[in-house]
């Protein structure tokens, strides 16, 4: 990789940078530039404005069942028939220091990728591990959100809040016709955190945790089969809308601890 910092002036400074990464797999050679940038203007000495932009390119590709929400899970290689995944992120910051107590910061980001791989619906649990190139869809996405921080610090005490709301959707012409919402697209996360120094040696913590929860699909109901000529039982089909429709509880959690701390006679 390649970078360098240059200096426009003394409130506009940026980043740029690429690195190379190449793929040789079955006689088919992928190379994959993926350059970025980040820009920074320093509006006052208390507030700053930064854009950045970053391709990303990934030899390695997740693929999981838009049905389940189970550790059925892959990670599988590139190959000369699936290429590598690649990325385009945009993101635009405010970020700000009022006073020596409290920093603040508010960001805004979208991106697009594409050659995502997820199982077919007929694959079941899992697909063969010798055809799993043929049970896979190829497709793209999106995802797009915004994300807010907050940190307050004085004398022994130390605050934080971070909050994200966010999209994540992506299209697959042999699953569904249009956009369906991802299968991690979490709409709210929320972090808080708070930590107290009693002494040099003890100190308190918690953390408390909130995100909406991953995404499954379920049927909206079941039609009911006629029996053929001569057949006594009925068969019922499930009926489904779009990929992904149910979205599973929130999820919540806080972790309250103490450290202490005592240097031993050896250090």
């Amino acid at each position: 990789y390649i970078e360098d910092e240059m200096r426009f002036g003394p409130r506009l400074s940026a980043d740029f940078g690429t690195s190379l990464t190449i793929t040789a797999v079955n006689g088919r050679t992928y190379c994959m530039p993926d350059p970025r940038f980040a820009m920074k203007w320093q509006m006052s000495p208390t507030a700053s404005l930064k854009l950045s932009y970053t391709h990303m390119s990934q030899s390695i590709h997740r693929i999981a069942s838009s049905f389940l929400e189970l550790p059925t899970d892959f990670w599988v290689p590139t190959t000369d028939e699936i290429k590598p995944s690649r990325s385009h992120q945009l993101a635009v910051g405010v970020y700000s220091q009022p006073s020596h107590i409290l920093t603040l910061s508010l960001e805004t980001y979208y991106k697009r990728s594409s050659h995502i791989l997820q199982y077919r619906h007929w694959m079941g649990f899992q697909p063969s591990a010798t055809t799993w190139t043929r049970d896979v869809a190829d497709g793209h996405g999106k995802a797009y959100g915004i994300e807010a921080d907050a940190t307050y610090s004085r004398g022994a005490t130390t605050m934080s809040l971070a909050y994200t709301l966010s999209w994540s959707q992506r299209p697959f012409k042999d699953i569904y016709p249009t956009w369906f919402d991802d299968q991690f697209d979490n709409r709210h996360k929320l972090n808080l955190s708070l930590k107290h120094d009693f002494t040099s040696h003890a100190s308190v913590y918690a953390a408390w945790t909130y995100h909406s929860c991953n995404r499954v699909t379920m049927p909206i109901g079941y039609a009911l089969q006629p029996p053929l000529p001569h057949a006594t039982d009925y068969t019922y089909v499930y009926i489904f809308d779009r990929p992904n429709n149910y979205r599973l509880p929130s999820y919540h959690r806080l972790d309250v601890g103490a450290n202490f701390t005592r240097a031993t006679r050896r250090g």
